[in-house]
């Protein structure tokens, strides 16, 4: 007789910094694991380029029939709202434990009558959850607020495999150099910042360029962009100390950490993937207090620097001190350690195992 648990996770698509963890959850004895994705590809991160290597299944017809036919004993969910409504309301209906996957730090704040009904059933969603696996520190602290019972939180849900992480932006100097002459046309001695991510508004990329270029006025040193979307026309090329490139593919992305001083992150995001790979490299970082990583991968005044109500005057002294280097490079080495060792995808999966 099969005494395995059914589990069955909607994951929206094929990604990296979970399907790790889900491969480990899947090779427990215990477990069978079915991954319910939402799309072929991920829209927004399609130059990943990534398969998952997951027992994986088209969840985009015909739901309920499927998760029906998979007899799941629980389910993980993620996706688009009505997606999570759907799923929600076939667990309720058969009684059957879910799980809401999610990064969330912040209320819906738009004010229409049709966002607060929305709000009302999601908090109603997440009270009735089984429980719910999120991504870090400020999530975690967002959801207790939310439910009767914050001992249902667990964190994890963006977890890569740090190690790899770690061994593909450790560079030969061959390869170093390579990559620098390709980028700049020539090996520079001044430091190199780092931005990777969508060039979207809430990344407030303008904040970036303008305190580059006050920053210019006073030392030398590089900009590196990563990334597509609508700000990428904030960016002047024409200045020979900024380098933007397109969005590279996930295996190749690391590398360019590794020729890196810092990274930085002027804006706005629930969590930032870009900031924990920042810090498993041990980079310092200088970020934004409206990023919701800083509270799991950043110290002030240890690792890098927190900034508070972003401008680019703030933004422009804190590279500097980047720059001076005004910032404890074992504190980075030990954030990098912390990563490895205790917030691993063994972590992960513990978490989402419980």
């Amino acid at each position: 007789m099969d005494n395995k648990i059914k589990v069955g996770i909607i994951s929206i698509y094929s990604a990296p910094y979970r399907d790790d963890t889900f491969k480990l959850l899947a090779n427990q004895e215990d477990i069978s694991l079915t991954v319910l994705s939402l799309g072929e590809k991920h829209l927004d991160h399609t130059e990943w380029q990534y398969k998952s290597g997951l027992n994986t299944l088209y969840f985009g017809k015909n739901r309920w029939k499927l998760l029906k036919s998979l007899g799941v004993s629980v389910l993980v969910i993620a996706g688009d709202y009505f997606t999570t409504m759907s799923a929600v309301l076939y667990c309720i209906i058969h009684k059957t434990p879910y799980i809401i996957m999610a990064d969330s730090v912040e209320k819906n704040v738009s004010g229409s009558r049709f966002s607060t009904i929305k709000t009302v059933v999601l908090r109603n969603v997440l009270e009735k959850a089984n429980a719910i696996w999120c991504s870090g520190k400020r999530s975690k602290e967002f959801f207790s607020g939310l439910v009767s019972r914050p001992e249902k939180i667990y964190c994890g849900c963006y977890t890569f495999d740090a190690s790899k992480i770690k061994d593909q932006a450790e560079l030969s100097d061959g390869d170093k150099n390579e990559l620098l002459m390709e980028l700049f046309g020539c090996i520079p001695n001044e430091p190199i910042f780092l931005f990777v991510g969508h060039l979207i508004k809430s990344r407030n990329i303008k904040a970036l360029i303008d305190a580059s270029e006050k920053l210019s006025r006073q030392v030398a040193f590089k900009l590196l962009i990563i990334g597509d979307g609508e700000d990428a026309d904030q960016i002047d090329t024409t200045r020979k100390n900024i380098r933007h490139i397109k969005a590279v593919p996930f295996e190749d992305l690391h590398k360019y950490y590794g020729i890196s001083t810092c990274y930085v992150h002027p804006g706005k995001e629930p969590y930032s993937l870009a900031l924990y790979e920042a810090a498993i490299v041990g980079l310092p970082i200088v970020a934004s207090d409206q990023v919701g990583a800083v509270d799991d991968c950043l110290i002030d005044g240890e690792n890098g620097y927190v900034i508070k109500n972003l401008d680019s005057d703030i933004l422009a002294k804190a590279m500097l001190k980047i720059v001076n280097k005004e910032y404890n490079v074992e504190k980075c080495k030990e954030m990098s350690k912390f990563i490895l060792d205790e917030r691993s995808i063994l972590w992960a999966q513990s978490q989402l195992k419980q």
